[in-house]
């Protein structure tokens, strides 16, 4: 650690977990208190999370579109405007279950922007140990995920380098496949070519026994705000 008041990221992890598991509960009370606690985060920290956010929404605005038409038209309640017409149930449960995985997408981008690739992989490491007496190798979950990193970065950089074709603006739907098969061969090529690689995984040592301290207020604040604020808005 590169200082004694630095998080240990095993820290950051666990409250990630935490409030990604008091958004999973699904309720208003719950996105309202994360969203306060992602904007201080974010403020204090200043953190540039738009960058990283913004393309994961971009590219799961098909889900949302799904989850809008599910939630509208098959939630059973009172229609809003016409007999056949979205619920107002529906409405108010779509727009709250998008707004929550939303925030996930937010909380996410927050931990990846203020913690390292290698800190990621030892936190996971640090926290899979116990696993191992189930069967799991921390060591070689930590390689794989490293390995997955790399892999997803790697895709990336070969698709901002693909120029698309006018058969791709022609049949869009072809497209798809084209630019799955170019990926693919251009990661074979990169397997059979590169040398293999020598992941390090620091050891960043156990965190400070205090540092525990903070997901148990997070999840104090998280529990508290939800109740207080659930309990003063409606159902």
């Amino acid at each position: 650690m590169s200082s004694k008041q630095a998080l240990h990221p095993v820290i950051r992890i666990s409250g990630f977990l935490i409030l990604a598991a008091g958004l999973s509960l699904g309720g208003l009370g719950e996105l309202l208190v994360a969203g306060v606690i992602l904007a201080a985060t974010t403020h204090i920290l200043h953190a540039r999370i738009f960058p990283m956010a913004w393309p994961i929404l971009r590219r799961m605005r098909w889900l949302f579109l799904s989850l809008l038409v599910i939630y509208f038209w098959f939630t059973p309640g009172q229609p809003l405007l016409f007999p056949y017409g979205p619920s107002l149930e529906g409405i108010q449960a779509g727009l709250l279950r998008i707004s929550l995985l939303v925030m996930l997408v937010v909380a996410v981008s927050l931990l990846l922007c203020t913690t390292p690739r290698a800190q990621l992989i030892a936190a996971i490491q640090w926290l899979a140990w116990p696993l191992r007496w189930i069967g799991v190798e921390a060591d070689r979950l930590a390689v794989r995920i490293a390995l997955t990193l790399e892999t997803v970065a790697d895709a990336q950089h070969l698709l901002r380098q693909r120029t698309p074709a006018r058969a791709d603006l022609a049949h869009p739907i072809a497209a798809i496949g084209a630019v799955a098969a170019d990926l693919f061969q251009g990661a074979l090529a990169r397997a059979e070519y590169a040398p293999c690689p020598v992941i390090e995984v620091p050891d960043y040592g156990h965190p400070p026994i205090y540092q525990w301290l903070y997901p148990l207020l997070l999840a104090g604040i998280l529990w508290l705000g939800q109740a207080g604020l659930n309990s003063l808005l409606p159902s």
